[in-house]
């Protein structure tokens, strides 16, 4: 597996330089991809500039990858059933202004998570801030007083169904800090 990484890391904040190996995560479909990439832009560009829609899953990647232990990842992504994600509503964090989509299920998530971190490459990750929590973010970085308008403004109109999941990707960022996908990791393989 050969991902290309940013070869400098100028300019960019002490948080982010912990995601230089990048993060595995879940990219939805077309046309959610699209409907949830236009809802961050429209309200927290700055994040939209950084990843499209997602749900992240791991801890950031402590190292790149060797062959060896993208193998492993394989093997382990390939010892989980394809699912169903379902999607919505929006929500958000206690004590917090980030808006979200809720994602399910937790539970077959949670395991998924649990997989994929038991390979030898996440021995020397660092510890998660928070406990996980499937979501995926429409605005993070957006005033507090922003957050409750938001959440009325996507009552009844924030995306909401589901979709089937078959694949991880492995999302890198560039020296910009522009994350794009460098590799996927089938399930059920």
């Amino acid at each position: 597996m050969r991902a290309r990484y940013a070869s400098t890391m100028d300019g960019w904040k002490a948080w982010q330089k912990g995601y230089r190996f990048g993060i595995l995560l879940l990219i939805p479909p077309e046309p959610l991809r699209s409907r949830v990439n236009a809802l961050r832009a429209a309200h927290d560009p700055v994040s939209a500039a950084a990843i499209d829609a997602h749900v992240s899953l791991t801890v950031p990647l402590p190292r790149a990858p060797t062959e060896e232990r993208w193998a492993e990842l394989e093997t382990l992504a390939g010892g989980v059933a394809s699912f169903t994600v379902t999607y919505g509503p929006a929500r958000r964090f206690p004590s917090s202004s980030v808006v979200f989509l809720d994602i399910e299920p937790k539970h077959v998530l949670a395991e998924l998570v649990a997989t994929l971190e038991s390979a030898s490459l996440f021995e020397e990750a660092g510890p998660r801030q928070y406990p996980f929590t499937p979501h995926m973010t429409i605005a993070e970085f957006i005033p507090p007083d922003r957050t409750e308008p938001l959440l009325k403004q996507l009552e009844g109109t924030a995306p909401m169904g589901t979709f089937e999941c078959a694949e991880v990707c492995l999302s890198v960022p560039d020296e910009a800090f522009r994350f794009s996908t460098q590799g996927r990791l089938a399930l059920g393989a």
